[in-house]
């Protein structure tokens, strides 16, 4: 296992879930994502965003140029954020209750 990570380096995962209570939720959920995709972030945990894959629209976009490509895969209510420094964030709603997911990642130094 050490030479794997000796090849491809150590990677740290993590996750949140943020509970939205009460008739509201599924609407929260919605308008979080309906605000995420109008107003992306340029940066989380102080690194830049670098790329924005957004699975429902089915698109990825480099931030610096704008140019744009698909993703090739079905659509999805998912927001994926590449970061600089080998790091990712991942938004989506859960699909069965009234939760929002954070998924996070990194590369850990070698």
């Amino acid at each position: 296992m050490e030479k794997l990570y000796e090849k491809y380096g150590r990677y740290q995962e993590t996750l949140k879930t943020v509970v939205l209570k009460g008739a509201d939720g599924i609407r929260k959920m919605k308008e979080e994502m309906d605000h995420l995709r109008a107003n992306p972030p340029k940066e989380i945990e102080g690194r830049r965003v670098l790329r924005i894959r957004d699975y429902k629209a089915g698109t990825v976009v480099d931030v610096q140029t704008g140019a744009v490509s698909s993703t090739g895969l079905p659509a999805s209510d998912v927001l994926y954020f590449e970061l600089e420094g080998d790091g990712w964030q991942c938004v989506r709603p859960s699909g069965t209750e009234p939760k929002m997911k954070y998924y996070y990642g990194e590369r850990q130094s070698r």
